[in-house]
């Protein structure tokens, strides 16, 4: 008996509310009927599973109104549903930090017993799927555990962070709002109360402390003090107006021209939601696409080299060719 006919039939009953006929059963499970009858006897005698006949009408849960609907017990997952988890589990591992496989690990092992019980191996389907993150910047695991509790407990947090381009370390207290994961790199989206104002935090570039004690080592416990809560229409429109994890209301628009080589493949790329394209008679694809800070823009349009030029506006277009001469007079 295939343990996944026990799945679909308790997912055929469950949906239902009047009796099911049997043809439909086999035809829904591509079953015969001793096939049936063996896996019915086995939820009634092993599952306490509450099946029911009425005859000439078909089969059906009797659920009691004063109790809840019968469920199956234990984890039980279909070969798809087994697959989609085991993809998403080496997608977490591969998100990094170091504590997530950790945390995982009880979830790993259950998964294991799961697919082996399905004739699937382990270590088959890890070979199979290659993950290759890029450009990932480590983050320390006890600081991600206790900013990724005090989001989710609504606690104010006291950080120490570390800004590349002044090079100045800043004390802050914020209240976290939201994780982002963006290009193999997690963010920390909060509202800082020094700035009184949205701001992103590399996670990478964080250190914690207890909200309120400066002299306090890194890695203590959140505050006590609630956070502040932003409406999420707010976060939304603040983080995805404009272009990539640099956050504000999009001030610019710009118009970039992918040569034909390209077009093709840039056509099918999403840079911002609300990006627009069209194609011109020489085959080249016109991208247009909503910006307030130019930085990682600026990075973006240059990892296409000559295959693409910025048409406007023009203090993106000298940016971008500022970057270019700059590049060339290594090489001279």
């Amino acid at each position: 008996m295939d343990i996944n006919h026990v799945y679909a039939l308790h997912h055929l009953l469950s949906d239902r509310r009047s009796p099911l006929p049997l043809n439909d059963i086999l035809h829904s499970l591509e079953i015969k009927k001793a096939t049936f009858h063996r896996i019915k006897a086995y939820m009634l005698d092993c599952l306490m599973a509450p099946i029911r006949n009425q005859k000439g009408q078909g089969y059906y849960y009797d659920n009691q109104t004063d109790q809840p609907p019968y469920e199956l017990p234990g984890l039980w997952f279909t070969p798809q549903e087994l697959t989609a988890l085991s993809l998403l589990e080496q997608l977490l591992e591969a998100s990094q930090p170091a504590i997530l496989p950790k945390l995982l690990l009880p979830v790993k092992e259950k998964m294991a017993q799961l697919m082996a019980n399905q004739g699937i191996n382990q270590q088959a389907y890890q070979k199979r799927l290659r993950i290759v993150p890029q450009w990932q910047r480590p983050c320390d695991p006890t600081t991600f555990t206790l900013i990724s509790q005090a989001l989710l407990q609504r606690k104010q947090l006291h950080i120490s962070y570390y800004t590349r381009d002044t090079n100045i370390q800043s004390q802050r207290t914020i209240s976290p709002q939201q994780l982002v994961y963006y290009r193999d790199n997690w963010y920390l989206d909060a509202w800082c109360h020094a700035k009184n104002a949205l701001r992103t935090f590399a996670m990478d570039q964080i250190q914690t402390r207890t909200a309120g004690d400066k002299n306090q080592t890194p890695h203590q416990q959140a505050t006590d003090n609630q956070a502040i809560d932003i409406a999420a229409e707010q976060l939304e429109q603040h983080y995805s107006s404009s272009y990539g994890i640099f956050a504000g209301q999009a001030t610019d628009i710009a118009a970039l021209k992918f040569s034909a080589q390209i077009a093709g493949w840039v056509s099918r790329e999403q840079w911002h939601p609300d990006q627009t394209g069209e194609w011109d008679h020489n085959g080249a694809y016109h991208l247009k696409v909503p910006y307030h800070n130019p930085t990682e823009l600026i990075l973006d349009i240059l990892r296409y080299g000559p295959d693409v030029e910025v048409l406007a506006p023009r203090s993106l277009r000298q940016a971008v060719k500022e970057k270019i001469s700059a590049a060339l007079e290594q090489y001279l």
